[in-house]
Order: C-alpha cells, then sequence, then structure tokens
C-alpha cells in the first residue's frame, strides 16, 4: 500500500459527507474502523433507522468499485464512494438482509428478490391513473386517499408497460406511522405481485420518516413482511423489517 489507510479514510469522510449523492438522501453519521473492516454508518433520506455497511480494508491496493489499481488515498476513496452510490442509488437499503448491530441495522447481501417479472413503479405526480382502468383496476380508489405517502403501479416489466395488473397506496395514520390502505390486483394476477407491491410501500413510508406500516387489509403475504396483530382487527409491522427477517 502507498498511501496511509488514515489518509485514504479522512478523503473517504469528505467526500461522504460533500458528495454528490449526499444531496439525493445519504446522510454520513460516521466511520468506524475495526480491524480489517470499515463500518460507514449512515442515515437514508428521511428514513428514522439507521444503517451501516461494511467496506473491507484488509486490501486496498484493488478498487472496491473498479477492481483497477489504487495508488493513493484519493484514489481509494474514490473507489469506496462510488461503490457506495451505485449500491444506494439501485436501492440496496431496500433490497438489502439485514441484522440488528449495536446502534445501527447492518446491510449485506440480498433479502428481497421480486419473483412477479412485473415492475412497480408510482403513479405519475399529478397524475389521475385513468390507464389503470383499461385494465380493470378501479383507480378512484386510489385517488382518494389523502394524506398519500405513494401510490404505486405494477405492471408487465417490458418496455410497452402495456398491461397494468396491480396499484397499492399507503397513507399517514399518525406521526411516524403509515397505513396500508390498498392493494388491488386484476384477476389472475400472482399473489407476488402483491407482496412486490406491499414492500414497496413499505420502503416507501420508511423513506418519509415512518417507523411502522398498520393495516387492517387481510392479504396472504402480509406474513412474510412482518405484520403481525395489533389489536382492533389491525396489523402491523416495523419499517426495520427486522421481524420479516427472522430477528
Amino acid at each position: 500500500m502507498a498511501f496511509s489507510l488514515d489518509d485514504g479514510i479522512a478523503h473517504l469522510e469528505s467526500r461522504l459527507r460533500l458528495g454528490p449523492f449526499s444531496r439525493d438522501g445519504f446522510h454520513l453519521i460516521e466511520l468506524r474502523r475495526h480491524g480489517t473492516e470499515l463500518y460507514v454508518v449512515f442515515r437514508w433520506r428521511e428514513n428514522p433507522h439507521r444503517f451501516g455497511v461494511r467496506i473491507p480494508i484488509d486490501d486496498t491496493g484493488q478498487g472496491i468499485w473498479t477492481g483497477l489499481e489504487t495508488t493513493s488515498a484519493q484514489d481509494w476513496a474514490d473507489e469506496v464512494q462510488g461503490h457506495l452510490a451505485e449500491e444506494l442509488m439501485t436501492g440496496y437499503v431496500a433490497r438489502a438482509g439485514r441484522r440488528p448491530v449495536a446502534d445501527y441495522i447492518e446491510l449485506s447481501g440480498t433479502w428481497w428478490v421480486s419473483e412477479s417479472a412485473r415492475a412497480v413503479g408510482e403513479v405519475p405526480a399529478g397524475g389521475e391513473g385513468q390507464w389503470l382502468a383499461r385494465d380493470g383496476l378501479h383507480p378512484g380508489r386510489g385517488r382518494r386517499f389523502e394524506r398519500r405517502i405513494a401510490w404505486l403501479q405494477a405492471h408487465v416489466d417490458n418496455a410497452d408497460a402495456e398491461q397494468f395488473v396491480g396499484q397499492a397506496v399507503v397513507t399517514w395514520a399518525s406521526p411516524g406511522t403509515a397505513m396500508l390502505a390498498l392493494v388491488e390486483l386484476t384477476p389472475g394476477t400472482p399473489l407476488t405481485v402483491g407482496s412486490d407491491l406491499t414492500w414497496t410501500t413499505i420502503n416507501s413510508a420508511a423513506d418519509a420518516g415512518a417507523s411502522h406500516v398498520v393495516t387492517s387489509l387481510e392479504e396472504p403475504w402480509l406474513d412474510t413482511l412482518g405484520f403481525r396483530p395489533a389489536g382492533r382487527g389491525m396489523l402491523a409491522t416495523s419499517t426495520t423489517f427486522l421481524t420479516a427477517q427472522g430477528w
């Protein structure tokens, strides 16, 4: 190693605090060095939970992002920042495996993989969702909810988005608590589309600041996502996803 690791970590901290993707919701809390690993502890968007990822530091001569040789502290910091930015901006916080560690949730690997072959996204802002009616859905049900956090739609995953097969809405129930208010699927649509829609609504709620999501809906996939009885006919799950992942 032709540079000081301490210098590399200092450059990395500067980049993470001022880097361009911090404008997209990354907020560094601190870097923690333990042996041959560096822990990046951070907040994501308005998510109320603290997260951490491990970065190996036993071989700083090869970039973690491109695999190219790193010959300076600046090169190494650029590689780590690039790796983190690529992962985080492509949904890593949502899809990663999670486990509780000290005062944060450690992210690693992949937990959620869509099995539905359907694409889920938001109904465009200002849109009325009238195209959903063409395929047998009821956009009026999505429009009627106030205090919406997200209104989502699912369609066949192709370039034309020619067939819409589901919609879901998550709203605010109270400060810090969101409500899964609607999940609607067209007849014959696989239940995995419902679970993808629900998983996405939970992440949307978390990124907006919700620590819990409640619902009065009764759907077969809710248990998989950590929903448990919460009294008065309601189910609730934490946006940590720790219950869903067996913690």
